[in-house]
């Protein structure tokens, strides 16, 4: 993998987030996963964030996709993240100023036939 799962993680962290505010705690995701159903304590994620735990399972990491509304693939394939990667970099570099934004309930879209 290029990037190690913790890299990956925290770039989502760091880039997808809404408008007006700045990138979400680890506590908010928790509290989205739970009124999804989804436990995760905040040490389980604060050790993934950090690389101390490095093997999520599918299901972690399919909950922490979805919370940042991007595939699970984002996680293991190198191709697809490299794609997703790519258009974060331009959408936080964007000519406008300032980058842009994704926010929960937004969908990131990458052009697949790239």
């Amino acid at each position: 993998m290029s990037k190690t799962f913790a890299a990956r993680l925290n770039r989502l962290f760091d880039t997808v987030y809404p408008p007006g505010r700045g990138p979400h705690t680890s506590a908010e995701v928790i509290a989205a996963l739970k009124s999804e159903g989804v436990t995760m304590s905040a040490p389980y994620l604060s050790q993934l964030r950090s690389g101390n735990r490095t093997n999520p399972s599918a299901a972690t990491m399919t909950a922490l996709a979805n919370f940042f509304r991007i595939k699970p693939a984002y996680f293991t394939d190198d191709e697809y993240y490299e794609k997703l990667d790519k258009e974060l970099t331009w959408l936080d570099s964007a000519p406008w100023g300032g980058g842009l934004r994704i926010g929960v309930g937004s969908r990131v879209v990458i052009n697949e036939s790239w």
